[in-house]
């Protein structure tokens, strides 16, 4: 169901040009991040104590996914 979704999205977001997407997900959010990534999406950094949740200091880790396409001259 999740991946029929980011589908959905992805295909909404190329239609309208849409060319990079960023996102932060909870650094122990294992199953997000393994759905991300097969997706495409890349690691680019870790933002540590992003939020505090119930009285913790949350670690999100940061995404990028480029949907330019190819540069035809390479």
């Amino acid at each position: 169901m999740r991946s029929l979704q980011i589908i959905q999205s992805l295909r909404l977001i190329t239609a309208n040009e849409i060319e990079i997407l960023n996102l932060e997900v909870r650094k122990d959010n294992i199953n997000a991040i393994h759905l991300y990534e097969k997706f495409g999406f890349k690691s680019i950094g870790i933002s540590p104590a992003f939020f505090k949740i119930d009285g913790e200091y949350v670690d999100f880790e940061l995404m990028y996914l480029d949907l330019r396409p190819l540069n035809s001259d390479f």
